[in-house]
């Protein structure tokens, strides 16, 4: 959930122009922006992923990847402040400056949300290792999957609660994330940033319940 709404925060934050809160990027930069960060993806899968896995407790890499989310939306939202700065209305084009700022801070963004990414890796990852068969894995994505519509709190089991976490990944958060900064524009709600506030609370709830796998895997060691 959390990834895929960054993505359609990022993408609709940098269409809309600089005097509306946005960053004024035309489709092309977009489009470069978000392939860098697919090249960046994999470069951190090959090479950081087998150093992560050798180095470091699972669980709590997950739980640090998810502790990346909070911190990008309001990061994402200084980049409008460092382009207001060198904007010139008149050609409504930023200045060298702060172009080179901007895209400074979009660098450091992908970089954060891409290293957060990894946490969908770490999660099968979780899940292999707790579950003692491939029927108890298939068991544990059914029971995981009525867990998040009927009881999305009550798993305590760590391959179970990695799961839930798939499963916020759905197609609503494209229309959640989108109808979220819609209305913070269209209502002016904190001067049109008030999508920055939301997306960070869902985001520490995500922290949250990722904390919680990394009890769950010290309880079943």
């Amino acid at each position: 959930f959390l990834w895929l709404g960054f993505e359609v925060v990022f993408v609709l934050y940098s269409y809309t122009p600089v005097p509306h809160g946005g960053l004024g990027f035309p489709a092309k930069q977009i489009g470069y922006a978000l392939s860098s960060s697919g090249v960046l993806s994999v470069t951190m899968q090959l090479f950081l992923m087998p150093y992560i896995l050798r180095t470091f407790d699972k669980a709590k890499m997950y739980n640090l990847c998810f502790c990346m989310y909070p911190l990008l939306f309001p990061i994402m939202s200084v980049l409008n402040i460092i382009a207001r700065a060198g904007y010139d209305e008149a050609t409504e084009t930023l200045s060298a400056q702060a172009t080179a700022a901007v895209w400074a801070g979009i660098a450091l963004l992908l970089l954060m949300s891409r290293f957060a990414m990894m946490a969908f890796a770490l999660s099968f990852i979780l899940i292999k290792e707790h579950c003692p068969n491939e029927s108890s894995m298939a068991m544990s994505f059914v029971s995981s999957a009525l867990a998040h519509y009927l009881l999305p709190a009550s798993s305590s089991d760590a391959s179970h609660r990695a799961l839930l976490h798939l499963y916020y990944s759905s197609s609503s958060v494209h229309t959640y994330s989108s109808s979220i900064y819609a209305l913070s524009q269209e209502y002016n709600i904190l001067y049109g940033f008030g999508w920055v506030p939301a997306m960070s609370f869902i985001a520490f709830l995500g922290v949250i319940q990722s904390t919680s796998v990394v009890r769950a895997t010290r309880s079943a060691s």
